[in-house]
């Protein structure tokens, strides 16, 4: 979920020795248009993900990798959360992260 720390951990995952994928709108843009035929191609070159659209793919591809892992990142409570949202949003306007949520 957006606002949890995914911009951090991120940022950690490739000095671990992983292959980050960054926040890509383009992939965002095609999977909401209904073109998944670009997805493998692009997952085969990285070992890990955040940010849009993962958390809404994440059944899917548990399905398709299944010895993937997860990390669930929250926020002390949903207020926290909320406010962390809501101050982020206005400093950015409309996006297409807020279209798709």
């Amino acid at each position: 979920m957006m606002k949890t720390g995914t911009s951090t951990l991120g940022f950690c995952l490739p000095q671990l020795g992983y292959r980050h994928a960054p926040y890509t709108p383009k992939l965002l843009r095609q999977l909401m248009q209904g073109n998944t035929s670009h997805l493998a191609p692009y997952i085969t070159q990285y070992d890990s993900f955040d940010d849009h659209p993962w958390p809404m793919l994440y059944r899917w591809l548990d399905e398709q990798y299944p010895d993937s892992k997860f990390i669930l990142t929250i926020r002390k409570d949903s207020e926290t959360w909320f406010r962390s949202i809501n101050t982020h949003a206005q400093r950015r306007g409309p996006t297409l992260e807020r279209k798709l949520v």
